[in-house]
């Protein structure tokens, strides 16, 4: 079905807006990583670039009294235009933390062990963040920006599933999607009442990822269970398709236009050792067997270059794989350690190339060249199991920087890496150009778009083929001061139009690729 996008702009919250056929999309900001995997759809991918080419740097640590804690969140949750970080840790506090120096804002109680990312979005519509966590008991707390309870819905087990935040039945407000080891997945109003709950059949521990998978304008939500399903749900949550497998799911899905068809796929590990690609109707694609079971999820991107998308996942085989949207093994990694969590991807070395970040149970996070696996650098953090990176400016510099947290027999520490010289991307093109019509300098610099604004701006940014398509919608939101990259995704030769909407107008790059 072809799709028609026009931008739209939301008084109530003062910002621009993507509408296809009716459903509102406001992808993440580049910089924040507001959900498990930035975006809905679980690709495990930073647009903002970093500058660590050669190695990385401890910037700070923050440490619990605790032996287990979860990936964090970063996200500006205060309104003050720099990004905080969000983590959790076994004692059940939930902590907000200044991403600049690592020092405490505010901590919240949960009660019990907090054992998942927090999801992050303005879900009651006023204008300010909120924060989405879960204990290991039973609830789920919804945290206003300054560490408030606004809300708490109790499930009937444990919270182990990070929380999705969409409109998904397209009533015009937000929703919260999380999964329980009651065997449920629950959908929770913004007010906190529930709207529904799907039975899974088992524990729930795979984060559900959330697109319009038949393209039919309605969003769907996908999720893995221990009952060994892998199960697609419509928004109103009715049973669409389920893909069964032959062992539990503790992977989560993600969802990209893998084999460049048209038509979406859902990638997911298993513990049977195998990574499946599922159509969007719920098919099984191709399968791919790594030797060990899988516990990580996948994670999305062009990884050389070439315009089409590769899938890279670990296994407990201690390997790390780069696969084919079609399932062909493109390169293998290994590590001789169990890759137990999901890889996340960035340029993090500002080449114009994705790297492949690797947390490992052996403490070590290793920095991989995307295009061929080998190894770029490894820094030695911690005595025991890493868990999941998250990647955001932290700062305010405009780079992107890593936060990954170790576990150890009476201490959890999360370290904030950077690059060496804790270089300022603000000032990498300053001089090089004119701001333009509004303080705005935006220009094709490589393969990616540099967008340089002097001041907060609202703007939308999009990139359209020549007969007018919409290929990717890159950023709508509120951007920080400073210079900002943005890889396009074009995945076929031709004249590509870049569109900038701001405040004070619009403006337009050609792409030749």
């Amino acid at each position: 079905m072809e799709k028609h996008y026009g931008l739209y702009y939301d008084e109530k919250n003062g910002r621009l807006g993507m509408i296809a056929y009716g459903v509102v999309t406001i992808l993440a900001a580049p910089g924040s990583w507001l959900d498990y995997g930035a975006d809905l759809s679980n690709t495990h991918t930073q647009s903002m670039t970093g500058e660590m080419a050669d190695s990385a740097v401890v910037k700070w640590t923050y440490s619990w009294s605790s032996r287990d804690a979860r990936p964090p969140a970063i996200a500006d949750v205060d309104g003050d235009g720099l990004n905080e970080v969000l983590c959790g840790n076994s004692l059940g506090r939930l902590a907000c933390l200044n991403g600049t120096t690592g020092t405490e804002k505010w901590t919240f109680n949960a009660g019990s062990n907090v054992r998942v990312t927090p999801g992050v979005a303005d879900v009651d519509g006023d204008g300010a963040m909120e924060i989405l966590a879960g204990n290991n008991i039973n609830t789920l707390f919804c945290v206003s920006g300054a560490g408030a309870q606004e809300w708490a819905f109790v499930m009937g087990d444990s919270m182990r599933s990070s929380p999705a935040i969409a409109d998904c039945d397209g009533d015009g407000s937000l929703e919260v999607l999380v999964g329980s080891h009651d065997g449920s997945l629950y959908c929770v109003s913004s007010t906190g009442a529930q709207e529904w709950a799907f039975p899974t059949g088992g524990a729930v521990e795979s984060s559900p990822a959330i697109a319009d998978l038949d393209g039919d304008g309605a969003l769907e939500i996908v999720v893995g269970s221990h009952s060994r399903n892998v199960f697609c749900i419509s928004g109103t949550g009715t049973q669409e398709w389920v893909f069964p497998v032959t062992d539990s799911i503790r992977s989560s899905p993600a969802i990209a236009d893998v084999d460049g068809d048209g038509a979406l796929e859902v990638v997911i590990g298993c513990h049977n050792s195998l990574v499946y690609c599922i159509s969007s109707s719920g098919s099984q694609e191709w399968v791919f067997n790594t030797g060990g079971k899988v516990e990580a999820s996948p994670a999305i991107a062009d990884l050389d270059g070439d315009g089409s998308l590769e899938i890279a996942i670990g296994s407990y085989s201690g390997t790390v794989y780069c696969l084919s949207g079609t399932g062909a093994q493109e390169w293998a990694s290994p590590l001789a350690i169990a890759v137990h969590r999901a890889c996340a991807i960035a340029d993090i070395d500002h080449d114009g190339l994705a790297e492949v970040l690797v947390p490992t149970r052996s403490g070590n996070f290793y920095c991989l060249n995307g295009e061929d696996g080998t190894m770029l650098w490894r820094k030695g953090l911690s005595s025991s199991t890493l868990r999941d990176p998250s990647i955001g400016d932290i700062d305010g510099d405009s780079c992107a920087e890593i936060i990954v947290g170790g576990d150890g027999m009476a201490m959890y520490r999360f370290y904030a890496l950077d690059d060496p010289v804790n270089q300022d991307c603000r000032s990498l093109y300053a001089g090089t150009g004119e701001a333009g019509p509004g303080g705005f300098d935006f220009r094709v610099l490589g393969s990616s778009l540099y967008l340089f604004t002097e001041g907060q701006a609202q703007v939308s940014l999009s990139l359209y083929d020549a007969s007018g398509r919409l290929v990717q919608n890159l950023y709508d939101g509120l951007l920080s001061p400073g210079g900002h990259s943005f890889i396009p995704s074009t995945s076929a030769s031709g004249i590509y139009m870049a569109v900038l909407v701001y405040g004070g107008g619009m403006r337009t790059l050609k792409i030749s690729r």
